[in-house]
């Protein structure tokens, strides 16, 4: 018995264009293999890469992502969640944030599913902090400037202070 399986679209978020293709050569290796051995017969694969471009890129929106990562001894599965204006940032995030924390390269991430997430469904405290509407950031860095020209100097006797 011989199964078609058509896979209308895939998904490929890399760094680069040579990425990409190196990517995509390592995963279509990994799932043909998989739907082989699951049903049997020939793989028929229609696919576009694409790079995806936001309609609101000024809005931040949270993103959460799925993924699976093959670590030093296992395959793991994770769950994330990024606040971001793109798609495109919060996956670049997540590739940075997976090889420091994880020591894990991006070749080795497989992203299984990325939704975008309403502020009352979001799960991890490191994004929450960021959904109340009256926070402020204090100004950690004031360079003190003389009024005029005339008063500005090259030495000063006493050191500047920098924090508020």
């Amino acid at each position: 018995m011989c199964h078609n399986i058509f896979i209308n679209r895939v998904l490929v978020i890399s760094q680069s264009y040579l990425w990409i293709c190196r990517l995509f050569q390592l995963n279509f290796k990994y799932n043909v293999s998989f739907l082989m051995a699951n049903f049997g017969g020939f793989v028929v694969l229609n696919y576009f890469i694409f790079q995806t471009f936001e309609k609101n890129p000024t809005k931040i929106k949270n993103y959460g992502i799925w993924l699976r990562y093959q670590s030093r001894t296992s395959y793991d599965s994770m769950y994330k969640e990024y606040r971001d204006t793109t798609l495109n940032g919060a996956i670049r995030v997540m590739y940075n944030e997976m090889a420091s924390r994880h020591r894990v390269r991006s070749p080795c991430i497989q992203i299984i599913k990325i939704v975008t997430i309403p502020a009352k469904l979001c799960k991890r405290e490191s994004t929450k902090q960021f959904h109340n509407s009256k926070i402020n950031f204090p100004l950690v860095y004031k360079k003190v400037r003389p009024p005029t020209r005339k008063l500005k100097t090259t030495y000063k006797a006493k050191k500047p202070n920098l924090f508020m």
